[in-house]
């Protein structure tokens, strides 16, 4: 959206999210093409810069697929991340918190030791708007639960109960069979 002197209204065709500021990007990195980036290009675009339009008011964002691109060492993207897998993502200074992506692509330009993890995602808000350039966590896996240390637990001593399972025995269906001891790990709670 350009500015005009005599400018009072602005219409658009497309609904979607206004965004009052611009940074230079938008015309930087093509979104046909962002698939097929390399870690090397990337850089070269940080490197370069954006040219901000000074004659801009603003921008419309009326598509709700974006992607997120960031460097990965090389080793931790060939032991810990699929392709077509779903990921948490933390965007750690944005308002949006965190978003569920899937991984597109991870692309290798030999030139570095990192490969460029490439994420789509379909979900979109105003708080996602102006987000550029920040750290992104993202979750391999969730461990949930009480976390202890090795030396507290304890090997117990559980009867197991074996029942019946056949009616055509000498014994009835769910008649008492016979009793196990078995070990199990557990920790004494107070």
């Amino acid at each position: 959206l350009n500015r005009s002197s005599d400018l009072q209204s602005i219409t658009s065709e497309n609904s979607g999210y206004y965004s009052d500021s611009t940074d230079g990007y938008e015309t930087l990195l093509n979104f046909s093409s962002v698939e097929g980036l390399t870690v090397s290009g990337l850089n070269q675009i940080i490197k370069n810069g954006p040219s901000p339009q000074e004659d801009c008011i603003g921008k419309l964002v009326n598509t709700f697929m974006w992607y997120l691109v960031c460097p990965v060492p090389k080793e931790a993207a060939e032991n810990s991340l699929n392709v077509d897998s779903i990921y948490t993502l933390y965007l750690p200074h944005s308002k949006a918190g965190s978003l569920k992506a899937t991984l597109t692509a991870l692309n290798y330009d030999g030139e570095t030791d990192d490969c460029l993890a490439i994420f789509t995602c379909h979900s979109f808000s105003s708080e996602l708007c102006d987000v550029r350039n920040q750290p992104v966590k993202i979750e391999i896996c969730r461990y949930e639960g009480y976390m202890i240390k090795k030396s507290a637990l304890h090997a117990g001593v559980k009867d197991v109960v074996h029942r019946n399972p056949r009616p055509e025995s000498e014994f009835p269906k769910g008649h008492l069979v016979y009793v196990t001891q078995t070990t199990h790990p557990s920790v004494y709670a107070l």
